[in-house]
């Protein structure tokens, strides 16, 4: 588990590069109000671990790499909303 404690705007990229290049659903992203957190399940992948080969058929192989499945909370949000400008959630 890791903490990271941000104390201004500037310090947010430290949050994107937390999650960046992992796999995480918009709609499954969570505000709520009441208790000010925001939550983003995510799927946290293994890029430099160990890869699995698995035989396909004759032609090919699978390598797949090891997943978690992960929670990144958000607390003392005062607002919150999603901009997807990149139309990833059509």
């Amino acid at each position: 588990m890791k903490n990271i404690k941000i104390t201004s705007e500037k310090q947010i990229e430290e949050i994107a590069d937390t999650i960046h290049d992992e796999y995480f659903e918009l709609k499954d992203i969570f505000y709520n109000k009441e208790e000010n957190t925001v939550t983003i399940p995510y799927r946290r992948i293994f890029h430099e671990g160990q890869r699995k080969t698995i035989p396909n058929y004759l032609i090919y192989k699978i390598h797949e790499v090891d997943v978690i499945r992960s929670i990144l909370i958000i607390k003392n949000i005062s607002n919150f909303s999603v901009h997807d400008e990149s139309k990833i959630s059509l």
